[in-house]
């Protein structure tokens, strides 16, 4: 098939056709062949078969009465055919009757079927027939004959059997004739077919020739005016005459293209001279946008800096009156003192947070907010959002419920920052928008992966609820359900917008659902990598989260915020911050660069809390000249300063050290910053200037607290944590007498807080505290009898939380003392405190009943 498809037309059509009628005509000379040797075959066999009936017939008088002569004379009549060989007349007995030999060489071909049958037969001679010598059998061999056997019988009865040998050259002679004549048959055809061929393939090859040729001549000499001739009107004719066409067309467009090329000669010179005067105009208006374009790098530049001006420039005061106002409430007041300072907190958390949102709105805008990753358990973040909005939740009246699916992985890695921040925008804004009823936070799993997983997070309140038109705008920026919503509630409007940009940074999704009057659910997605195991947790990530403690071990799934019902207008009661437990008797020496007076006050202020010697430096130069005359445990560096800047100071102080590196006595100089630089990447800044850690302000005595406890941990030990192991030493402690039952601090500070027009505080609370308390009790007697040390801490937890509110602190000291066992799994050593709190509570309830009915409001 190759080489048929390399010949040309004319000997692929004559191949073809040559193959084709030769095929045909060897089909046919085989058939005839075949069918000519069957035939004689068969009319062979049927003379066989008759002349043995007729010599049956003859000899059966012969075979009847013993007369083997006559049976001999009639076989030796068959010699008048000379196609038979070879004769046998064999009774039924078997035995060889008489035969027939013809003269000659002996053929040997019946006697292979009768072994003795050529010797002269004798009387009584018996012969046995060989297996294939059955009566009724023929057998043919092309170059020996055929021999047919055929048993003679009259009236019924077996007379004899014949055996006939036919000659088998006139079958030799007769295949010979028959395959000459066919081969001459064959020669002949094939010639008048070849002479056919040759002139029937010029009707199909000379058009496609001529065709061919005329492309070749196009082709070479690229003349479109030549034209092929068609000469038939079948297929051939159109192929030809859609090829005159092709030319025409292509000669068309030749003239064509050639008439538009000249015209074009004449608009690329004028668009050319069009073009220079537009390139011209163009490189006007692009160096318009370079300028343009440089313009509005130096002006988000300068929005930058401004951003961190402004952090820097806002923090800084208000470090100043946060701090005192921490300061001033942890000192002693009157009541309505205390009421003023704890306004001015809250005033200032509201500013402060006001501030952070306008902050991080512009970070996101500017696109300069980044995510950061960190490892942290589940119950952190409840424990925040928890410890941030139960007292909160308790002055509106609210129940406030917080529930993690159990399928929730313990442990997971993401930007934990800004989840608590989503969480907090929503559940600050369930509690702002909810006069009554409850707010429940739930955390499930929507996905589970191998090293991943989908965490739902839903705040679901019983407020005011939104309507669907509102809903479709309440995450844009600015948004508010309505002009009265800010009149009322107060906000920027920033925190849904701040909390849909975080969840979408952090590829979740956020959406609400919400019915007016009935209440909204605000939900959210994120996914979040697993930590199977607590070790998970970085050096870095603990320096970064450091001063949240160390999270419980396991946390209860469902952790419920004893329901308070005191007056809206109630305000938190602060529990003074006491110093730390020192270990030895000596202070820690602290150096504070700091150029604001403020703030180097309520620094220094704070230190003097922790009981620490402090020394103040107004600029960098004076920080580093002092720092090199006297020892610090600890240095606080304020970024901007006049004369020299604390990364300028940080840079002198650790040259220093490299120089006195081998004096003796000499060490390393921690250096904490201390800034109102707060926006993303300025604690890399500071850490790469050479300090050790970084502050932002405005900051809180605890994270002050934290800061020392964590550079000078010899000087500072964790004040009122207990380890597992130390539980049980408290079982011993008992009630002091000499310590007043009800420390009317507590009930002044809440006293100090009544309005005239708004039902009596004292009465209430006492009325709540004293009718939730047994129901408290009864649970964690069940608890710690079914042994749930979970459930039985949870509850010791919460009325630890609600004695203290009332000022019955020994008792909530019991409490955290049951806390701390059913933490360690002590439930024997548990069970013997309940029964102390069991006995203790009932004066604690007589103290303040008595409390209740001697106050005159």
């Amino acid at each position: 098939m190759r080489r048929l498809q390399n010949l040309s037309i004319r000997q692929k059509l004559m191949s073809i056709m040559l193959l084709t009628s030769g095929i045909v005509l060897f089909v046919a000379s085989l058939t005839f062949f075949i069918n000519d040797v069957a035939s004689f075959r068969k009319e062979t066999k049927e003379q066989l078969r008759m002349l043995a009936g007729i010599v049956g017939m003859n000899t059966a008088a012969a075979v009847s009465f013993d007369d083997r002569k006559a049976a001999g004379e009639t076989l030796a009549g068959l010699a008048s055919n000379s196609h038979i060989l070879e004769a046998h007349l064999i009774t039924s007995k078997g035995e060889v009757f008489a035969s027939y030999l013809r003269e000659g060489p002996k053929s040997a071909l019946a006697t292979s079927f009768f072994p003795g049958a050529s010797d002269k037969p004798t009387h009584g001679h018996s012969t046995t027939p060989a297996d294939n010598a059955r009566p009724g059998h023929s057998f043919w061999n092309i170059n020996k004959g055929m021999v047919i056997v055929y048993p003679f019988s009259m009236h019924g009865q077996s007379v004899s059997t014949i055996v006939l040998a036919h000659d088998g050259a006139v079958m030799r002679a007769r295949l010979v004739k028959s395959f000459i004549l066919l081969l001459l048959i064959i020669l002949l055809t094939s010639l008048l077919a070849y002479l056919i061929s040759c002139r029937l393939q010029t009707f199909i090859s000379a058009p496609i020739i001529h065709l061919a040729h005329t492309v070749q001549l196009v082709a070479e000499e690229k003349d479109y005016r030549r034209r092929a001739i068609a000469s038939t009107h079948d297929e051939m004719g159109n192929l030809i005459n859609g090829f005159n066409n092709m030319l025409e067309q292509i000669e068309t467009r030749d003239r064509e293209l050639q008439q538009n090329r000249e015209g074009l000669e004449a608009k690329v010179a004028l668009r050319t001279h069009e073009l220079h005067r537009n390139n011209e105009e163009l490189e006007k208006i692009v160096l318009e946008l370079r300028r343009a374009t440089e313009a509005a790098e130096m002006a988000n530049q300068a929005k930058s800096q401004f951003l961190a001006n402004m952090s820097h420039e806002i923090r800084t005061p208000m470090n100043g009156l946060m701090g005192m106002a921490e300061l001033l409430l942890n000192s002693d007041l009157a009541p309505q003192q205390r009421c003023f300072a704890e306004l001015l907190r809250r005033s200032g958390d509201q500013l402060l947070s006001v501030i952070n949102d306008i902050l991080d709105f512009s970070k996101i805008e500017a696109g300069k907010l980044e995510l950061t990753s960190c490892t942290f358990s589940k119950q952190e973040v409840v424990k925040d959002v928890m410890e941030l909005f139960a007292t909160q939740a308790a002055q509106k009246g609210l129940e406030f419920s917080i529930h993690i699916a159990p399928e929730v992985p313990a442990f997971l890695r993401g930007d934990f920052g800004r989840l608590r921040q989503i969480l907090t925008n929503l559940v600050n804004n369930a509690i702002k928008f909810t006069a009554k009823g409850q707010i429940r936070l739930q955390v499930t799993v929507a996905e589970q992966h191998r090293e991943s997983v989908t965490l739902r997070f839903e705040v679901n309140d019983t407020g005011i609820g939104i309507s669907p038109r509102e809903q479709q705008y309440i995450f844009e920026r600015f948004s508010q359900a309505d002009g009265s919503t800010t009149r009322k509630f107060g906000g920027t409007g920033l925190g849904l917008t701040i909390a849909r940009q975080l969840v979408t940074l952090m590829g979740g999704q956020i959406g609400v659902f919400s019915t007016p009057g009935i209440g909204s659910t605000f939900w959210f997605t994120l996914i979040l990598e697993r930590c199977e195991e607590a070790a998970a947790l970085s050096p870095q990530d603990n320096l970064r989260r450091e001063g949240q403690g160390p999270p419980p071990d396991d946390i209860a799934s469902n952790l419920n915020i004893m329901r308070q019902t005191s007056s809206p207008t109630t305000a938190p009661v602060t529990t003074p911050i006491t110093a730390p437990v020192r270990v030895g008797s000596s202070r820690a020496r602290i150096l504070v660069a700091e150029d604001n007076l403020i703030n180097q006050n309520v620094v220094q202020a704070m230190l003097d809390f922790l009981n620490c010697e402090v020394t103040t430096a107004c600029n960098g130069q004076e920080a580093v000249a002092i720092s090199s005359k006297n020892d610090y445990d600890l240095i606080f560096m304020d970024g901007q300063m006049p004369l020299l800047d604390g990364y300028e100071a940080t840079r002198q102080i650790r040259e220093r050290e490299a120089r006195e590196d081998n004096v003796p006595g000499k060490k390393h100089n921690i250096i904490v910053a201390l800034t109102g630089h707060a926006m993303k990447g300025d604690r890399e800044t500071f850490i790469r200037a050479g300090m050790d850690d970084y502050l932002p302000k405005p900051f809180k005595i605890a994270e002050l607290r934290s800061i020392m406890r964590r550079w000078l941990p010899h000087l500072f030990a964790a004040e009122l944590e207990k380890a597992p192991a130390a539980a049980t030493m408290d079982e011993g402690s008992s009630f002091s007498p000499d310590k007043p039952v009800i420390d009317m601090k507590f009930l002044n500070s809440i006293k100090s807080l009544q309005r005239p027009d708004r039902p009596d505080l004292i009465k209430k609370i006492i009325s709540d505290y004293c009718s939730l308390t047994p129901h408290l009790l009864s649970e964690i007697r069940q608890s710690l009898t079914a042994d749930d040390a979970l459930k039985a801490r949870n509850l010791a937890h919460t009325l630890k939380s609600s004695s203290a509110q009332v000022g019955a602190t020994q008792f909530a000291e019991f409490c955290r003392q049951l806390e701390a066992l059913c933490q360690a799994n002590n439930l024997g050593n548990a069970a013997g405190k309940f029964e102390q709190i069991a006995d203790l509570y009932p004066l604690v309830h007589e103290t303040l009943i008595a409390i209740q009915q001697e106050d005159p409001s």
